[in-house]
């Protein structure tokens, strides 16, 4: 039997084998970053405690030395820069005094969490995925898909110290979404940039390129952690504690005070805010409380100033409120210090009220003084203890703690001259304590408010007298599970019970294990397999962390389902074994299902999770811690031929090793398992969760409690998930209504979201609140209020908050402080019409205005506020499709209003057009809106009265055919100006008048429509006529057109001589040219010859006439002159297009002499000329002339 089941053993890998992926488990850990891991071997990296100390940064060498002078407002000295397993840290030093690091800046820091230049913000030659503004107490976070703004807990953001000074330690979570991209990378090299404020603010570095670091991640051990009993019993033990809000007397969080004040055993205890149910300050109440805590002491309570108590195991000697804010006890500790103790409790004023805080510790030191120098109402013995505690709400001047400690006096005028408290002539000494798990000293933490944690809570006393042997916060979110239960602890104790922690000086759901009852034997199923498996990983799963966890599963198969663990898989379990198992008898034994369990135990007995079929974690199996319990619940015996279902149980406790990274890997195998077919419960530590898995579609549950359906998965391939330490959920909010003011009367509309891992159902909320006072909640995705209704006024300042929280009970919040605006804006406004150049100024209050179609329109607007913010101005109307104008605070345009389609236009036919029509008119709305959004609106209606002459449209018919170039009007034709076409905008065509002329001559006058719409012209020659029209309206709109019209010649050929003449000598023999110009009165253009007898020229073109005048053109005729025959000229054309010919004959008196008569005639001409010169002298010289 053994035998066959080792030879088997390599099958059961293969029907069960898996792949094993990473997990996560810290415990309770609200503070994402802080807690440390246990110490590691290899060599330590920096250790820093954010304290305000700086002690721990002496061996942590610079990383930029800045030069002084290069900076407005800041002047930034040194940068050191360190990191241990959860956090990196920053000292920042500068060189021009003291400096608020949570207030009064302008100072950001760039972190470029992926070293690409090309991604995030560019800034200084990196591309910063983070831009934190110290000053503003915010920042923004670029990411691939956006801008998201973010607070201090996104980063678990820590900053010491909270007053002004000249170096600041600042601590940022490495396991932040910022530094991990949202868990997409574990940061290895950053570039950092520091950026001042003012005009030129000073940059570090000064090259371009940011500062490169490089993560160690040599692992830094724990700190050493300090123990909450007194090292001796006879130690004094002294507890400061800001109850806050009646804190010891409240239901929700009694339970938690008297958990730590029992687990601290203090003897004398300085409580602020720590009203009675009654708010009366009664001391018997807070003695009655005690006695009922504390049964076995006597206590001694003293309330000498509001909210502020001491309860002491000694008897109160003295007692008293000796300044505003600050009460004093003298307690009888003779027994255990051989001397009384002066103890001192304050609670200052908190947040901005420096002035204040300053008055108040004045007074108190100046009290001390008194005190000291015998001026009092005790008597304080020299070298009597004094102890000072308290909430000092510390945020502002370091003054005010040197006031305290040092003595130093502002308004000596008013409370004395400047000391030194103790009794060596040196200051009180202040007590700078850490907490008792963790490197962080801060004693105040609300992650809902845009302050980080800080120390706010102080220990002064008085270190020539006492000498504190043990000291610590006490912070229960960091301890161990282990020490919590030893102190009889929760780990929200502290959490719940204040947002201030006890300062000290002397000084979960358990995951249910899965129990699987099976009854025996199986009953029959339908499905092949059924059954579940979980894995519940328990222990922490943080970076490079030990993993607890244990593998639970119960699975059950139906007879005729076969198994991998022996062959013939086909025929079934119970075939199997009896053939393989067994004789092959067809009958199931007892000792053949014997057999069958011991093989099925062998196989499912392995040595770690990947060969399970459960998981494999950081890429490495999780190893047995013994071997696995298994119990086989076989199939029951009988024939093979029944079909009932077997299956079996099996649990196992795991180990392994977490990798460096921040995001663990849990990889779920896919290799054909029986195992894989049912479902796998996934339960993670508390405060991690799901993150991320390409399978998504097969998964559900919750973040830290999901299941598994791999045999639903499409592909045969492992399933990778990614978990990580929840995140409180991202809260992104808007406001739709106003810009910096809301209004006060109408609705203001917030819209917001709340985003967290993809299983996690966020709770999302809104809070509006006055004052503190919580004025409205509201449970949907989306607020809307009116402040007026929540009985808010004008300047009064809402507060709106959108509270995310996650599965984990962990919260954050988006918020706005908005002041309201009650009061409307104003406005005036100025309407001017322009006409001809004539200015008229309109009524702006009168809801109706007329202009004329087509003046010019001025619009003038102005604005104001009371806020003094801008006012927007919106002019919209029905004018046109988006007429619209817009301004702010001023507004001036000019627009023309003409009639509307509604009037008469082409677009009417004749007959409608050719009525008369109602003027247009036009909606003009005016908007404005403050920065608040509150609205104040005015409409006019605009009358568009008559300002244009009628709408003149001639047509020219000519022998009943409108002219066209085509079809041109020609002299002898009937000549009609048609006006159908014409209309006025408002009158009926009938009440227009007309007059036409022709060339400057009236043809008509004062014409009515009858006399006009068809008027015969006098046109009947060919030429260009100027026509003039001239149109009135009812109201003496005037219109007129003037325009050319031809009247062309009529068609045909109509040649005529102008003139000819001769060039060359009438003579025998001779040759002449005859040139005859001449002139064609028809439209029709034609070609001729000029010709004498037989002999003709060559063809020229007849041109046309035009409504200019005829055509001219001349031919030319060279005739050899034979004899002395008369000289006949005509002149032969044709025309094609006129389709006509025709001869013109051309008369002349042209004669030819013959050549003998030339000398002839020449001669006598001759004679003739000196025959007239003989007449002439004889008639000067001769007897008849007149000489005297």
């Amino acid at each position: 039997m053994g035998s066959r089941t080792s030879a088997l053993t390599l099958a059961l890998l293969m029907l069960f084998g898996t792949l094993a992926a990473p997990a996560l488990a810290d415990g309770d850990q609200p503070e994402t970053g802080e807690r440390d891991h246990p110490p590691e071997e290899g060599n330590a990296s920096f250790s820093v405690t954010i304290d305000g100390l700086f002690d721990d940064w002496e061996s942590i060498p610079v990383v930029y030395a800045d030069p002084a002078g290069d900076g407005t407002d800041e002047d930034f000295s040194m940068l050191k820069i360190a990191n241990d397993n959860d956090f990196i840290f920053f000292s920042i030093e500068f060189h021009d005094g003291e400096h608020l690091m949570q207030n009064w800046n302008d100072i950001h820091l760039y972190l470029d969490t992926d070293a690409e230049v090309n991604t995030g913000l560019p800034v200084h030659g990196i591309g910063a995925e983070l831009d934190w503004c110290f000053g503003c107490r915010s920042g923004y976070y670029y990411i691939m898909d956006g801008i998201i703004e973010i607070s201090q807990n996104d980063l678990t953001l820590r900053i010491a110290p909270t007053i002004t000074g000249e170096r600041f330690e600042i601590a940022i979570s490495r396991s932040s979404a910022i530094l991990t991209m949202d868990g997409a990378q574990e940061p290895t090299t950053i570039k950092i940039v520091l950026q001042g404020g003012g005009e030129a603010p000073d940059i570090l570095p000064d090259e371009p390129g940011g500062i490169e670091y490089e993560f160690d991640s040599t692992p830094v051990p724990s700190p050493e952690i300090i123990t909450l009993e007194k090292n001796e019993m006879e130690h004094l033990r002294i507890l400061s504690y800001n109850v806050r809000q009646n804190g010891l007397f409240d239901p929700e969080r009694q339970a938690e005070f008297e958990r730590i004040i029992k687990a601290l055993e203090p003897d004398i205890m300085g409580f602020q805010e720590a009203y009675d149910d009654n708010d009366t300050n009664d001391v018997n109440d807070i003695e009655a409380l005690f006695e009922d805590w504390f049964p076995e002491v006597n206590w001694h309570v003293s309330s000498e100033w509001n909210g502020n108590f001491v309860v002491s195991r000694y008897p109160i000697l003295h007692q008293g409120n000796h300044s505003w804010r600050s009460m004093g006890v003298l307690l009888d500790t003779e027994e255990d210090l051989g001397t009384p103790l002066f103890f001192i409790n304050s609670h200052f004023s908190c947040c901005d009220a420096n002035d204040n805080r300053q008055e108040q510790v004045d007074e108190l030191m100046g009290f001390v003084r008194d005190l000291k120098n015998g001026l009092g109402p005790f008597t304080l013995e020299y070298g009597t203890p004094i102890v000072h505690v308290g909430d000092f709400n510390l945020v502002g001047h370091r003054q005010q703690l040197t006031t305290l400690t040092d003595g130093d006096i502002v308004d000596e005028a008013s409370y004395g001259i400047d000391f030194l408290p103790d009794w060596d002539d040196s200051p009180l000494t202040d007590l700078f304590s850490r907490q008792t798990h963790i490197r962080m000293g801060y004693t105040w933490r609300n992650d809902n408010s845009e302050y980080n944690p800080g120390k706010l809570d102080y220990i002064l006393y008085t270190d020539s007298v006492l000498e504190p042997v043990k000291h610590f916060v006490l912070n229960t979110l960091a301890m161990s599970e282990e020490d919590l239960s030893f102190y009889n602890l929760n780990s929200e104790d502290t959490k719940i019970a204040s947002d201030h922690l006890p300062r000290v000086m002397d000084i979960v759901e358990d995951p249910e294990e899965p129990t699987w009852v099976w009854s025996d034997p199986l009953p029959p199923q339908d499905d092949d397999v059924l059954g579940n498996s979980q894995l519940d990983i328990s222990g922490p799963i943080s970076t490079s962390s030990n993993i607890s966890a244990s593998w639970n599963a119960n699975v059950s198969l139906r007879d005729d389902y076969g198994v991998e663990l022996l062959p013939d898989r086909a025929l079934g379990v119970r075939a199997q074994i009896d053939q393989h198992l067994g004789d092959g008898n067809g009958w199931l034994s007892i000792p053949e299902i014997a057999d069958f369990v011991v093989l099925v135990e062998n196989a499912r007995n392995l040595t770690n999770s990947e060969m399970m079929g459960c998981c494999i974690v950081d890429y490495s199996p999780l190893q047995m811690v013994k071997e696995v319990e298994i119990i086989v619940i076989p199939p029951v015996n009988g024939s093979i031929d029944s079909n009932g279902s077997w299956g079996w149980m099996e649990s196992a406790d795991l180990t392994g090793m977490t990798d460096s990274r921040l995001t663990r890997i849990l990889d779920i195998p896919r290799v054909g398992g029986v195992i894989e077919e049912i479902p796998l419960r996934i339960t993670l530590p508390d405060q991690w969760e799901f993150r991320y898995s390409a399978m998504q579609s097969v998964i559900e549950g919750s973040p830290s409690d999901f299941t598994v359906f791999r045999h639903q998965a499409p592909v045969a391939s492992d399933i990778r998930i990614t978990l990580g330490e929840n995140m409180p959920p991202n809260a992104i909010a808007e406001r739709k209504t106003g810009n910096s003011l809301i209004p006060l009367s109408i609705p203001t509309e917030y819209t917001g979201v709340c985003t967290d891992s993809v299983f996690d159902d966020t709770q999302q909320w809104w809070t509006v609140h006055n004052n503190g006072t919580m004025m409205l909640r509201s449970d949907t995705k989306e607020l809307r209020f009116t402040a007026s209704e929540l009985n808010y006024s004008d300047g009064e300042v809402a507060s709106v908050v959108m509270h995310c929280m996650d599965s984990f009970s962990s919260s954050s919040n988006w918020y706005e402080n908005i002041v309201i605006d009650g009061t409307d804006p104003t406005w005036e406004a100025t309407f001017e019409i322009q006409v001809d150049g004539n200015t008229t100024v309109l009524d702006s209050e009168q809801t109706h205005i007329e202009v004329t179609s087509g003046s010019e329109f001025y619009f003038t607007f102005s604005t104001s506020d009371s806020s003094g913010l801008p006012v927007s101005i919106d002019i919209t109307s029905d004018k046109s499709a988006g007429w619209r104008h817009t301004g702010v605070d001023y507004l001036e345009f000019m627009d023309r209003f003409f009639q509307g389609e509604q009037v008469n236009g082409m677009h009417l036919n004749v007959t409608d057009r050719h009525q008369a029509k109602e003027s247009s008119e036009y909606n003009l709305s005016l908007t404005i809106t403050d920065d608040a959004s509150n609205i104040v609106t005015r409409e006019w209606t605009i009358t568009i009265s008559d300002g244009s002459g009628p709408t003149i449209i001639p047509n020219i018919i000519s022998n009943g055919t409108l002219i066209s170039p085509e079809s041109p009007a020609r002299a002898g034709e009937d000549i009609i100006l048609s006006l159908t076409e014409s209309f006025d905008d408002l009158d009926a065509i009938d009440d227009v008048s007309w007059e036409v002329r022709v060339d400057g001559q009236v043809i008509v006058e004062t014409a009515l429509w009858s006399e006009i719409e068809k008027l015969s012209l006098p046109l009947y020659e060919p030429a260009i006529y100027l026509i003039h029209i001239i149109a009135w309206d009812s109201l003496d709109n005037m219109e007129q057109i003037s325009f050319g019209l031809a009247i062309s010649p009529a068609l045909g050929v109509s040649p005529s001589v102008l003139d000819h003449h001769v060039i060359g000598d009438l003579v025998e023999g001779e040759a002449v040219n005859i040139i005859v110009t001449m002139q064609n009165t028809g439209a029709d253009i034609g070609s001729g010859v000029l010709c004498s007898e037989t002999v003709c020229s060559d063809e020229v073109v007849v041109s046309a006439a035009d409504p200019a005048g005829p055509g001219v053109f001349s031919a030319e005729l060279i005739l050899n002159l034979n004899n002395t025959d008369p000289i006949n000229l005509r002149f032969v054309w044709s025309s094609d297009s006129a389709g006509s010919e025709g001869v013109l004959e051309i008369d002349n008196d042209y004669v030819v002499v013959s050549q003998w008569q030339m000398p002839m005639q020449v001669l006598l001409g001759v004679l003739s000329v000196l025959m007239l010169f003989a007449w002439l002298a004889h008639r000067t010289w001769g007897a008849e002339s007149q000489r005297p």
